[in-house]
């Protein structure tokens, strides 16, 4: 499931009730976590079966869909570990 089609369904259900910011807040957290944590899954699977198949091939589908995965990934991480290098003093 890509990160929009979680943000849609997301959305949907934030737009059929009432809650308050702070749950919102808590709630996209929750499905970054959750995101990043099936395109990870998704891409160890997919490197288990090329590793350890007698043989797999990977589609250019499957490829290009794990490069925009971990772009994705990266965009998430990138400005918390930014924060915690310049917090603690360290260059990347």
């Amino acid at each position: 499931m890509k990160q929009n089609e979680i943000n849609d369904i997301v959305n949907g259900i934030l737009e059929s009730m009432k809650v308050s910011r702070q749950s919102i807040i808590i709630r996209e957290n929750s499905l970054r976590t959750l995101s990043i944590v099936l395109m990870i899954r998704d891409a160890f699977e997919l490197r288990g079966n090329a590793d350890y198949k007698d043989f797999y091939i990977v589609s250019k589908t499957q490829a290009e869909e794990q490069i925009e995965s971990a772009q994705e990934v990266l965009g998430m991480i990138k400005p918390y570990l930014e924060k915690q290098w310049s917090e603690a003093k360290i260059s990347p």
